[in-house]
């Protein structure tokens, strides 16, 4: 489609999508970049390079990604949190802190990107209320794994030992089931 249609934001798009999925990162990075040059305030193309950063450990270039994303879409927990989460890793706290502030206000997240938001509060030292989200992700579905282990680690982080013991039994239990 790429090539019948090269003016195609979306087609270019869409091919990175493919090629990351492949593995061919260089490939997919060069197709992002594209679709952003054929359409500026293209969110989707956007956070999906910013994926890719992230994925290949390229973190200012993510932030940036996710960080423009956010400013075409100032709405979007998503942009927020992935956006955060490398101003965070990247030593930019007050930006972090800043871009998730209206986190009670968000429903709807997915789970991931609720687990993702769970993960951003502990590292910000609330890790009361990160459990409290894992703990519903718990609620709606005792068998994910993710959940479950970044709450071990939480546990673990803040030496309440006998309760990270007890996650991972969750884990063990949710691995047989």
């Amino acid at each position: 489609l790429t090539r019948m249609q090269p003016q195609s934001a979306l087609h270019w798009n869409n091919l990175g999508s493919v090629l990351r999925s492949a593995g061919q990162m260089r490939e997919a990075e060069d197709a992002y970049r594209r679709a952003i040059e054929l359409d500026p305030q293209y969110y989707t193309a956007l956070m999906n390079l910013g994926y890719l950063y992230l994925q290949r450990g390229i973190y200012p270039q993510a932030r940036d990604c996710f960080l423009d994303a956010h400013a075409l879409e100032p709405d979007s927990p998503e942009a927020r949190i992935y956006a955060a989460q490398m101003c965070f890793a990247l030593d930019d706290r007050n930006i972090a802190e800043r871009l998730i502030e209206p986190w009670r206000t968000w429903t709807d997240l997915s789970d991931d990107l609720s687990l993702e938001l769970a993960i951003l509060m502990t590292q910000f030292g609330d890790s009361a209320e990160g459990k409290l989200i894992i703990e519903r992700l718990l609620a709606d579905n005792p068998h994910n794994l993710r959940a479950i282990a970044h709450l071990a680690m939480m546990f673990e982080r803040v030496n309440r030992l006998d309760e990270a013991r007890a996650a991972l039994d969750l884990a063990a239990d949710a691995v047989v089931l």
